[in-house]
């Protein structure tokens, strides 16, 4: 089983660190309150914000953590956190990279047969070695390097 880091972006980066920041002050003052250190006017109000923080909290600390493309027997799975997609080779058909903006793209079919396409979030030095492994599970799919204006 090979995995491959799903790389995040900056920006999304930022957001996730402002989204663990911003719920740590809201479960301190729910705990806080609970515990008759500030008023509270409503207790249930106080344990759901509370929980909620630490929902919160946990599932952007799990994508954080977490997230990869697997490649397994019969499929490639993304695991974003707790959220996992799966894609069988056989319903692979292309990889395309885009020069311009150096994006990696594959086109796979769906579950009702229409052709679907799923952004590829690795490093671009791994690109190839992506594209080789899913090459090694179906040798069929077709790896391009396309322009960006050729593709709109």
């Amino acid at each position: 089983m090979k995995k491959f880091r799903f790389t995040l972006k900056k920006l999304s980066l930022v957001l996730f660190v402002i989204i663990i920041i911003s719920t740590v002050p809201a479960f301190v003052i729910s705990i806080l309150k609970m515990a008759g250190v500030l008023s509270s006017y409503l207790f249930i109000l106080d344990l759901m914000t509370a929980l909620l923080s630490l929902l919160v909290a946990s599932i952007t600390i799990s994508v954080l953590a977490y997230s990869f493309y697997v490649f397994g027997k019969n499929t490639m799975s993304l695991r974003f956190g707790i959220i996992k997609q799966s894609i069988p080779y056989k319903k692979m058909i292309s990889v395309k990279k885009l020069s311009e903006s150096n994006t990696l793209w594959l086109i796979y079919t769906d579950d009702k047969d229409l052709q679907s396409y799923i952004m590829i979030n690795v490093n671009e030095k791994y690109f190839d070695d992506f594209v080789a492994e899913i090459r090694l599970h179906n040798g069929n799919v077709i790896y391009s390097i396309i322009g960006d204006k050729e593709e709109n």
